[in-house]
């Protein structure tokens, strides 16, 4: 049986330039004003379910600058 990877935790370092690619890849994850952050008190469950639209989102990052541990 396979099983499908999940994410951990999420993390972005300094150096955001605000572009909103994280936001465009996985909205239900980013939030960006000024510069991303990720969303407050996500469940395992979304960070599980949303897995690949993250990998998306860090993937495009211009500047790489999202972390993310993954289980």
């Amino acid at each position: 049986m396979l099983s499908k990877k999940c994410i951990r935790s999420i993390s972005i370092k300094p150096g955001c330039i605000g572009c909103r690619a994280c936001a465009f890849y996985a909205p239900e994850i980013f939030i960006v004003e000024k510069k991303s952050t990720v969303k407050p008190n996500l469940s395992s469950e979304t960070l599980c379910i949303q897995h690949d639209a993250i990998i998306q989102a860090v993937q495009h990052c211009p500047v790489k600058v999202i972390v993310v541990e993954e289980v």
